[in-house]
Order: structure tokens, then sequence, then C-alpha cells
């Protein structure tokens, strides 16, 4: 490869090196039109193309549907009658991709103008490069972060396979930033041998108007490369561009590739079409083109439509619109041309011409009628005001709506379960209608523990403040406190048997409740003299209350048993008949009795395993299970304590 000095517009200079690969030209028939649908053209992706890059590719396809016309100006051109018609390139976002990490590293890297690459590549530059970090510096681009080869560096056609597409010729050049310069350094390049085919002297040229039918072009700053692929299909409108970038007289140029021409050409410039007519080529392959009078300095937004024979509409871009003083695309086009905006009483949604009367502010939607109105907010919510003077719901007698919209016991405590039916309370003290005796069913008042469980023993309470210790402890319920679990019960023995607390309730709420309100537990217990751990107050209460709860009524099968008739399994059944200063007697002759031991061969012998099924709350118990798995346990033998 060789480099060439020669004269540019202007007088600038531009160095060019020719490619080291190409395929002969040659020509192929239009491809028959199918249908309306269109993969997307002309829009940018990742930010490629730019205008100077769309520049190269719509100055190429002009010049290939008519060799003649673009190189008839060339007086150093000598092979120039070697040139037909050949049809337009197609955009290839990955020869594009491979084409700019060229040029910015050659520029990053100060490394001059040449087709290899700099330095070896990483594997993985073709997922490193822009849209990811890497910008084309030796540091990410190069194998060990240097500017050097190890062992060999990266060829050019390696280079392009590497971002996915195998390659048929590649042009560079540099000294400009001029697109317009830049093309005509490489199609006019001098060559003085009138013989056909591609060759040192004139491979720019040859690369331009050959075979190939897939391009990309990639800029940074005055480098430009062009890099040829052997494989694509064009259809259409397959590319387009104004020129000069801004100014007041801009030229419009856009070619049409089909089997017939097109019924009608325009370019839409801020909603107003202007007819384009074709400059170059033939009719089913050449290039139309317009020059308008603009405003200077102005956004002027536009689009380009070719209607064919058959009515099918082609735009490029496909969707949104290019910019003149402005940015080179976005999302949003003029109107139709030829058609009036219908805006009046409209503040939002479309036009009637691919415009749009206005956009609604947040909270709002636009309605069939072009008004912008308020959206309801009710998502997660089942009662209470929508945001837009409506309601997400009511709630059902008994209930009230809180704060967030969820229906929860009227009159409740706020942010607690005092009346244990498992939903945050919203308001004061209201126990009723919840199950705050722990009986199994719904209470009748705030303060109703009479005919419940509320020490947790796993006997029928016999007054409304549950009268202490009128039962045997219930092992179930033992150790509740002294596991940190938070549930009244029992206390620890050495033996791990389980010492029941005879203090009952001593406020008459059954949860844990001192002061009767429903709120805090106290420490003096509800069935337990543990020293109440410090988190295991407040909600904690709650929440072991209500397990208490479910806990007695799988006991008792899911049924409320009379008052007369309850009592624990596996004990005679209870009448309220019996004195209570019997009932006191009996209370005390129960806590002296000697407790049977559980040692085999007595004193000194090793305990019997015990195996137990319990259902444990997962919040209250670090490390649990999740919450409704039944853990077994089988206790491992351990030594009773010693005869005195």
């Amino acid at each position: 490869m060789r480099g060439i000095r020669k004269p540019g517009r202007a007088g600038r200079v531009a160095w060019l090196v020719l490619a080291a690969e190409v395929l002969a030209a040659g020509c192929e028939e239009p491809e028959m039109e199918v249908g309306r649908a269109r993969l997307a053209l002309g829009e940018p992706q990742d930010g490629f193309p730019d205008w100077q890059e769309r520049v190269i590719f719509e100055w190429t396809n002009r010049a290939r549907c008519d060799p003649a016309a673009a190189l008839a100006g060339c007086t150093v051109c000598a092979e120039a009658a070697c040139y037909s018609p050949v049809p337009p390139l197609v955009w290839n976002h990955n020869l594009a991709r491979s084409a700019r990490f060229h040029s910015a590293n050659l520029v990053l890297n100060s490394a001059g103008l040449r087709h290899d690459s700099p330095c070896t590549l990483v594997p993985t530059i073709a997922t490193d490069y822009v849209p990811g970090p890497c910008s084309g510096l030796a540091s990410c681009a190069c194998v060990g972060g240097t500017l050097a080869c190890s062992p060999t560096c990266t060829t050019w056609d390696a280079r392009v396979r590497m971002f996915g597409t195998s390659p048929s010729g590649e042009n560079i050049a540099y000294g400009s930033t001029n697109p317009d310069s830049i093309f005509t350094l490489w199609l006019w390049e001098p060559d003085s041998n009138p013989a056909c085919g591609w060759r040192t002297t004139n491979g720019h040229r040859a690369n331009i108007l050959g075979g190939s039918r897939a391009i990309g072009v990639g800029r940074q700053a005055n480098y430009f490369t062009q890099d040829f692929a052997g494989t694509g299909t064009p259809s259409g409108v397959v590319s387009g561009v104004h020129y000069p970038q801004t100014g007041t007289s801009i030229q419009f140029w856009a070619n049409w590739y089909s089997t017939a021409a097109p019924a009608s050409a325009v370019v839409n410039i801020d909603g107003t079409c202007t007819p384009l007519a074709r400059a170059r080529g033939s009719d089913t392959n050449g290039a139309w083109t317009a020059t308008v009078t603009l405003a200077a300095g102005a956004c002027h937004r536009y689009y380009f439509r070719f209607t064919s024979a058959s009515g099918i509409d082609y735009d490029y871009p496909t969707t949104g619109s290019f910019g003149i003083n402005c940015a080179d695309w976005e999302a949003t086009r003029p109107a139709t041309c030829g058609c009036t905006p219908a805006c009046a009483g409209r503040e939002c949604g479309p036009d009637g011409c691919g415009g749009s009367c206005g956009s609604c502010p947040a909270g709002s939607t636009c309605n069939a009628s072009g008004l912008c109105v308020c959206t309801p907010s009710c998502a997660g919510r089942e009662c209470g005001p929508d945001g837009c003077g409506g309601s997400c719901g009511s709630c059902p007698a008994g209930f009230e709506c809180n704060a967030v919209g969820d229906c929860v016991p009227a009159g409740a405590d706020a942010d607690a379960d005092a009346d244990l039916d498992v939903l945050t309370d919203t308001g004061a003290d209201a126990d009723a209608g919840g199950d705050a005796d722990l009986d199994g069913a719904t209470d009748a008042a705030a303060d109703a523990d009479a005919g419940g469980d509320a020490d947790l023993d796993g006997a029928t309470d016999i007054a409304a403040d549950s009268v202490p210790g009128e039962t045997t402890c219930d092992p179930s319920a033992c150790n509740a406190h002294c596991r940190d679990i938070g549930a009244p019960g029992g206390v620890c023995r050495s033996d791990g048997e389980c010492d029941c607390i005879d203090d009952g309730d001593v406020a008459g709420e059954g949860s844990g409740d001192a002061a009767g309100d429903g709120g805090a537990g106290d420490d003096s217990g509800s069935g337990c003299s543990c020293a109440v751990p410090p988190d295991a107050r407040g909600g904690s209460w709650v929440l072991l209350g209500a397990a208490a709860a479910l806990l007695f009524r799988r006991r008792r099968g899911g049924k409320r048993i009379p008052a007369g008739d309850r009592r624990r399994r596996g004990t005679p059944a209870r009448t309220r008949s019996r004195p209570p200063a019997r009932l006191a007697r009996e209370r005390v002759a129960r806590r002296r009795a000697p407790r049977p031991s559980r040692c085999a061969g007595g004193p000194g012998g090793t305990q019997r395993p015990r195996l137990g099924s319990r259902r444990i709350p997962a919040d209250v118990r670090p490390g649990g299970p999740p919450p409704g798995e039944r853990i077994r346990r089988l206790s491992p033998g351990r030594r009773c304590p010693s005869a005195p």
C-alpha cells in the first residue's frame, strides 16, 4: 500500500491509502416490491451514521447509479468509460462501527494513515467499542493497553471481521472535515491507465463503483473510512441527505431503486412538500434532487417520501426526521404535506396531518376528544380518593379506609393490631370485632375476656379478668419468653421442664396490654412472668397473640365450645358450679405436688428424648424456616441433675 498526495478543493490536501482487497464490478436486476412493511432505514443506530457519514453514503450511491455523470468533470480518470451503473449500496451497521473505530483508533493514538491497525486489537473490541466504553484509545483497544504489535498488528480485513461482517474493500483518507471534498478525492483519484480493472492507482474509484453491495462509513475528526461488503439487498429509497450542512440554499438528494419509476417523490420540509426531480441515473435506479431556500439559522425538519407505482409510500428516514440547524435526527416529523392540522378545541393528540396538537402533563392522559384529563390513581388501593375527585372504592360495614387506601377495622389502634384480627388498626383503642380474649371467636365488646383463654393456659377463663393460674401449666406454651419468642408461657428449669407462671392476665386484655388500650405489652406479663424482651413488646405481642389464637382454634378443631363444656384436651370436663375457694385449694395443691421425673433410672440418669412439632412465626425466630413450615425436633438425651 502507498500514499498519494493530491490537491483537494479549496486548497485542501488529503492523504489517501488504497485498500488491499476489492471485488470486480457487476450489475444485478432490482428486486420486486414485496408488501408495505420494510426495515427501518435512515434512523441512526447508536449514533451511526452522523451527517458527514450520511453524505459519503449518498454521494456513493449517486455515483453508482450514473458513473458517467459522476466522472464527467474528471480529467485524470483515464478508465472512466469502464464503469457502468450498478445497484446502490445498503447501509451496514457492522461495517459502520468498524469504519468509525478505525478512524478513531488512528486519530486518538496519532498513528497516521494506515489500513492495518497500529496494534494487536483485543478480541472483544467489537463489544468494547461504542456504544461500549472503549473510544479507540490503545489503553482499551490494544492488547496490553499499548500501541504495539503482539506479535503482529491486526490486519484491516481481520479488524472488519471482528465487527461481524466479511469485507470486500476499504477506502481511507484524511485532511478535511468536508465529506464532499473527501469523496471527490477518492472518486477522482488520478490514473493515466485507460485499462479497466482494479489497481493501486485507481483503487478508491474502483471500490466506490465496483461490485460491493453494502457499505459502512466512519469519521473521526478529519479521518474518514469506507468499509465495503459483498452482500446487500436495496429497495425503495436507500439513502438521502441535505447539503451543505447549514445555509439558506440547501440541496436535497435521495436515491431510488425499484422495478419501476416512482409515482411521486417529494421532500417534506416543515410540513411543506417540495417535488424532487431525477438528476442522475434512470427511473429505476437514480438520484432525485431539489434545491430549497430556507430561513437562515432556523431549525428545519425534513424527510423524503417516494410513492411507488403501486401506491406504496417509502419514507426516508422510515420514522422521525432529519434536522437542519438542529438535531441531526429526532423521532418527531413534520405534518403531512397538503394537510391542514385540525387542532381547534384540542389540547393534545394527533392533528390529523401526522403532527400533534400538544401533549399532556404528568398525571393526565389525552382522551378521544383531544383534552387532557386526570388519570385516576388506584393502583394498590381498595378505597379512598383516586386523585381525580373520584373514589377507588368503599369499605364494608365495620371497616374504614386508612391513609394508604386499605380497608381496616373501624376504630382500631393506629399502626398496631390490638384487636388481633391480623389487620393494621387505624383508630384508637378498638378491640371489638377482633379476638382479644383469644377464644377463637369475634369479640362483642372492646374488652371481652370472659369465656376465652387470655392467660394462654389452654383452659377457659372463669372471669373477665382471667383469674390467675386457674389451671396447670400447658407444656406447649412453656418456655416461650425464655426462648425470646415473645409469647406468654413459662420459664425453663434445669431439667428441661417448665414452671407455669400464675399471675395470669393482670389487665383483662389478654394480649399483654397493661393499660387496656390495645397498645404496647406490659412487663408484669399476661400468663408469664419472664422479663419481656425489648424487641418482643408492642408489635411482637400482637403477632404472637394471634399465633396463640390460631393454635387454640386448632386444638378445638376450629369450633367454639360452649362455655360450660370447655376443657383441656386429656382432662375431665369442668363445670362453672365449683366454688372459688375449692378451686383455689386445688391450684395450691397442684403447684405443691411433685413433678414426675423424665429421667430413666432416677437422678443422674439420661433424659428420655422428646419429640415435638411446633409452628413458630418466622419473623420472631431468627434463622427460622418460612412462615407456616412445621419443625419436628428430637431433643437429644441429656443428663439429669445428680441426687443430693
